[in-house]
C-alpha cells in the first residue's frame, strides 16, 4: 500500500512539474500571437488609411514625388481624365515625368586587372543605353528596367500598354507641339496584351498631349533645352516604326522638334571610346496612372 502511494505521489509531483514548466511557455506563445495578431491589423488599417490618402481628386498640374533607381523624380499630372487606348475608363489621372532620364543612367567605369591585357578602368553600360533588341516594347530594356520599380508604384493603376498600331513618316522639323496630324502613317499590328503600372507615351497618346511634349516643370511655353545634353537630346515613345520587329521606333526629338523613327540601337564606329560605342541619346520619360475621386 506504502509503495503504491509513494507511486501516486512521484506521478503528481511528475504532473505539476509538468505543468510549472510548460505553463509559462504557454502563457508567452498566447502573448507572441496575440501580438503578431495586433500588428497585423495595425498593418491593415495603416494601409487602408494610405488608399484612403491617396484617393483624392487630382487636378492638371497636380504634382507627385517618386523615387526610379534610388532618385527621385517629380512627376505632373497632365489628364485628370485618363482612359488608355483599348477605352478602358477607370476614374485615373495621368502623371508625366517633369524630366528625362538620361540614357546613360546606371553607367559607370570600374577599375579592373584582366588577366590578358593592362589593368584600368572599363566601361560597364547601364540598363537604358538604348531601348533594345527589337522594337517590340513589350521586350525592351527601357520597360524591362521600368519594371523593377513597380513597389514604388504600388498605387499606381494598372493600364493597358499593348501597342497594335505602327507608323510610318515623321512630324515636320520644328514644329513642335503644332504638328500636322497627317505626317504619320498609321497601320495596323494586331492584339497586344500588356499591362503595366509605370511605362511610356505612344504616338497617339503623344499626339494627345502633344501640350505637354517639349515642357518641363511648372511652365507656360516650351523649354527642351532644359533636358537637352550629350546622352539626352530625345525620348523613347513605345510605338514602332512599321513592325515590332523591325530596328526602328519612335521619339520625342528635343533638338528637331519633332517626333520622328529612332535606331534602337547605337551604330558603333571606330572612332568612339566604349561609352559612346553602346549609349544612345535617347532617354526615358516615364508616366503612370493614379486613381481619381470624382
Amino acid at each position: 500500500m506504502q509503495a503504491e502511494q509513494r507511486g501516486q505521489c512521484l506521478i503528481l509531483l511528475l504532473c505539476a512539474w509538468a505543468f510549472l514548466t510548460a505553463g509559462p511557455a504557454l502563457c508567452v506563445y498566447g502573448a507572441q500571437e496575440k501580438k503578431q495578431n495586433t500588428k497585423a491589423a495595425w498593418e491593415e488599417r495603416a494601409f487602408s488609411a494610405h488608399q484612403a490618402r491617396q484617393l483624392r481628386h487630382w487636378n492638371i498640374g497636380d504634382t507627385v514625388t517618386r523615387k526610379i533607381d534610388g532618385k527621385s523624380y517629380r512627376f505632373r499630372c497632365i489628364d485628370q481624365n485618363y482612359a488608355d487606348h483599348m477605352g478602358g475608363h477607370k476614374s485615373g489621372a495621368l502623371f508625366l515625368c517633369d524630366e528625362v532620364i538620361p540614357a546613360n543612367t546606371g553607367s559607370r567605369y570600374e577599375f579592373e586587372t584582366p588577366g590578358d591585357r593592362d589593368h584600368g578602368y572599363v566601361y560597364k553600360p547601364g540598363p537604358i543605353v538604348c531601348f533594345g533588341n527589337s522594337a517590340d516594347y513589350k521586350y525592351s530594356a527601357v520597360r524591362g528596367w521600368l519594371s523593377r520599380f513597380a513597389e514604388e508604384f504600388a498605387d499606381a493603376e494598372m493600364v493597358n500598354t499593348g501597342v497594335e498600331w505602327g507608323y510610318f513618316g515623321k512630324t515636320k522639323e520644328e514644329c513642335w507641339e503644332q504638328f500636322p496630324e497627317g505626317g504619320l502613317t498609321a497601320q495596323y499590328l494586331g492584339s497586344q496584351k500588356m499591362e503595366d503600372r509605370l511605362f511610356i507615351l505612344s504616338v497617339d497618346e503623344a499626339y494627345r498631349y502633344r501640350n505637354w511634349l517639349w515642357k518641363f516643370g511648372a511652365v507656360k511655353r516650351k523649354n527642351p533645352e532644359t533636358q537637352i545634353s550629350e546622352f539626352c537630346k530625345g525620348y523613347w515613345l513605345r510605338t514602332p516604326c512599321g513592325t515590332a520587329e523591325g530596328s526602328q521606333i519612335y521619339i520625342v526629338d528635343l533638338v528637331q522638334g519633332n517626333i520622328r523613327p529612332e535606331a534602337v540601337q547605337t551604330a558603333e564606329t571606330e572612332k568612339q571610346d566604349d561609352e559612346m560605342k553602346v549609349t544612345g541619346t535617347t532617354g526615358v520619360r516615364p508616366v503612370f496612372v493614379l486613381p481619381q475621386k470624382n
